[in-house]
């Protein structure tokens, strides 16, 4: 998890912490924001890991100390951690997730179509005209799918529609395959 504490024009500095707790580690990442020199950029990372116990986390904050992550920790849970978010998203697969309700999976389904409807129509008419095509015994229909089609300004938003589009289809039984590039290799 990564993200822009503070744009600055000197160099940028990198802050980094680690506890089984997200808010003690936000709380950590304040604290050493108060530290850092004016004029950087920070980067704050932190991974969120279970093997680091708050305990463990809090033996190096006993004494006077412990007023500094217990007034930080005041301020993240009061939403004093508000920053941009930079770097590899943080991704919740569905496999950590508690199982879903009948009613809360058919909303998950509408939401879905209707985000697909409003924001690429001619896609879901196509994936419906594809669906219909396909007679009795036939594999499924294929809709072929430019790479940048969806994501062409690497936006989280344009990944979130592509895999939007990928699942639409498979509503319908339609097969998705993607390909093609415009962009020179990195």
């Amino acid at each position: 998890m990564a993200f822009l504490m503070r744009e600055g024009t000197g160099k940028t500095a990198c802050l980094y912490t680690a506890c089984a707790d997200e808010d003690h580690c936000k709380a950590e990442l304040l604290l050493l924001l108060e530290k850092a020199p004016a004029d950087t950029r920070v980067l704050g990372f932190y991974d969120v890991d279970p093997a680091f116990t708050v305990e463990r986390f809090l033996q190096s904050y006993k004494g006077k100390r412990q007023e500094e992550i217990n007034r930080a920790l005041v301020k993240v849970r009061l939403g004093g951690f508000k920053f941009k978010q930079v770097g590899i998203p943080r991704l919740v697969m569905g496999v950590d997730q508690p199982k879903s309700s009948k009613e809360e999976e058919g909303q998950r389904l509408n939401d879905l179509k209707a985000t697909v409807e409003f924001y690429i129509p001619d896609f879901a008419k196509g994936v419906k005209h594809a669906a219909e095509t396909k007679k009795q015994g036939e594999e499924s229909p294929v809709m072929l799918l430019h790479q940048d089609a969806f994501a062409a300004g690497y936006h989280v938003d344009e990944y979130t529609l592509l895999g939007m589009a990928v699942k639409y289809a498979g509503i319908y039984g339609v097969r998705v395959t993607i390909g093609g590039t415009n962009h020179e290799t990195f």
